[in-house]
């Protein structure tokens, strides 16, 4: 049986529970840390020996993309020898890992279509060229044109290109969500505060709920998102607040699901999570896609789902097979289980002595 490689970071949770389920259902599978390949990995190559390559990668079924290597940049705190050797280790690492492409096996995206797919300049026209509807969008760090915009949709919302998180008070991580800016908050800032960072500002979609598809090859699945309680624009918000979100599966129009996927092979992918807002008119408005989107949350409050389950079937088989998902245990079986307690307890350990080595710095 060949092996089904898993490209990831060792604390990332979907990698963790796919990875030991795959295992529990008697498939082999190695796991690679997308940021820092193993420094026993030698390579070597004259004009007759190809040794350009590692034994971690050779005769893989199937390679899931599941977290892109960290960029080469210098972590806060490092010193100028450590700064430099952990830049090299992860260039080492990236190359290593795009000469993986030439490879002759299945992926579930690709490293090289992953990082492209992820541009959402490009999901948004590529959408728009297949008929889903997107909102109003402007990206700028211009103030003239970012009033302009402001005025001509009375409300918007400004959005960050990219997913940001950061450390506040010991022990909390903040992130940057979507935020709805009228006429009132827009005309407080300042041409200053605009034109500091480009920002990406939608119109404000007058919607009903959240919904997030999933689309595993020719698979659709998709969960409608309602809130209780305080309603948050961004539905991310209360993901830590106890049962403050609920999902529900939500058939998808035909004519939507022949559009994404017509959009997903625009993009040469064969798995992504996708964001819409639902309108009152039943009007599905896409916002944007992750080639390597979070979807173990739904099974989390919604085990009826099979999410994992469905997601291991398609790894093992390039399309999801229900007679499969039954071989492979559930998510909330991995809960239970001591490697996860085992992973839980190393990630705080981890987090804790990452934070006192900062603390020391």
């Amino acid at each position: 049986m060949k092996p089904f490689l898993i490209l990831g970071e060792p604390e990332d949770v979907h990698a963790h529970y796919v990875h030991w389920a795959l295992q529990a259902a008697g498939y082999e599978t190695r796991f690679i840390y997308s940021s820092h390949c193993p420094s026993n990995t030698t390579l070597y190559l004259d004009n007759v020996t190809d040794g350009f390559t590692s034994a971690d990668w050779n005769e893989a079924e199937a390679g899931w993309c599941r977290r892109l290597p960290k960029p080469s940049v210098v972590e806060k705190g490092y010193g100028e020898d450590d700064g430099f050797i952990l830049v090299e280790e992860r260039r080492f690492t990236k190359w290593l890992i795009d000469m993986q492409e030439d490879r002759a096996m299945r992926w579930i995206n690709s490293p090289a279509v992953a990082m492209r797919a992820e541009n959402k300049f490009i999901q948004l026209k590529r959408a728009r060229s297949h008929g889903i509807s997107v909102p109003p969008t402007l990206v700028t760090a211009q103030p003239d044109r970012f009033r302009a915009f402001l005025r001509a949709h009375g409300t918007i919302v400004a959005k960050p290109l990219c997913g940001y998180s950061w450390e506040g008070a010991p022990g909390e991580m903040l992130t940057a969500f979507a935020t709805i800016l009228d006429s009132k908050r827009g005309s407080e800032l300042s041409d200053e505060d605009i034109a500091q960072c480009v920002t990406i500002y939608q119109e404000r979609v007058d919607k009903v709920s959240d919904v997030r598809m999933l689309v595993m090859g020719g698979d659709v699945f998709a969960y409608e998102i309602t809130q209780n309680g305080e309603q948050y624009f961004d539905f991310r918000v209360g993901f830590n607040q106890e049962n403050h979100l609920n999902y529900e599966a939500i058939s998808v129009p035909g004519s939507l699901k022949k559009k994404m996927l017509g959009l997903m092979d625009s993009l040469q992918i064969n798995l992504a999570s996708a964001d819409f807002a639902l309108k009152a008119d039943g009007d599905w408005i896409f916002l944007d896609l992750n080639p390597n989107g979070q979807w173990l949350f739904i099974e989390d409050r919604s085990p009826e789902s099979r999410i994992g389950q469905k997601f291991c079937s398609f790894f093992v088989k390039g399309v999801v097979d229900p007679d499969l998902e039954d071989l492979f245990p559930s998510y909330s079986e991995y809960q239970k289980s001591d490697v996860a307690r085992s992973m839980e307890e190393g990630f705080r350990q981890h987090s804790a002595a990452q934070a006192a080595r900062d603390f020391d710095r």
